[in-house]
């Protein structure tokens, strides 16, 4: 009778997370429920820029990967320019901006061989908390956002997460 209930408690503890990907850009991703998907263009500067976003929540916890798709030659692995390393900043500074946060942390890290930058930002008056990576390769950008409450901001969840990026070669 005890295997019965282990079982049946553990069963409801572990949970299947759904993989996300776009053929296209050759990424995926884990999230740990099935996400809303959505689509946009904005015609820019530099031509048609395409977002696609996944979003999936559960109670107070949101998971979000967004994947923009510049034009072909555009690649943010022209060590030339500055380009990705203005993308970071824009995104980091503007994610503080637009939550009246302070920058917890901020490093730079590889995602599956790629270079990418991870933030955290707190804000609100409960200290809520979104934890951020800035992904970008070849002529894609992908950030990875989880948002969350001060208590709740270092989960195995999140690791899971943030470390399942991986680059289809």
């Amino acid at each position: 009778m005890k295997w019965v209930v282990f079982i049946l408690l553990f069963t409801q503890v572990v949970k299947d997370w759904v993989s996300v990907s776009d053929a296209v850009a050759r990424f995926s991703v884990d999230m740990p429920l099935e996400p809303v998907q959505s689509r946009d263009s904005i015609d820019s500067d530099v031509g048609m820029v395409y977002i696609k976003t996944f979003t999936c929540s559960e109670g107070d916890l949101i998971y979000m990967a967004n994947l923009t798709t510049y034009p072909d030659d555009i690649n943010f692995f022209n060590k030339e320019d500055s380009l990705s390393d203005y993308l970071i900043g824009a995104i980091r500074d503007q994610m503080i901006s637009q939550l009246n946060g302070d920058l917890t942390y901020q490093y730079s890290r590889e995602f599956d061989g790629i270079p990418g930058e991870v933030f955290q930002v707190t804000f609100g008056l409960d200290s809520s908390v979104v934890k951020m990576a800035v992904i970008p390769f070849f002529n894609h950008l992908l950030t990875l956002q989880h948002f969350c409450d001060y208590n709740t901001r270092q989960s195995k969840d999140i690791d899971r997460f943030f470390d399942s990026f991986h680059y289809m070669r």
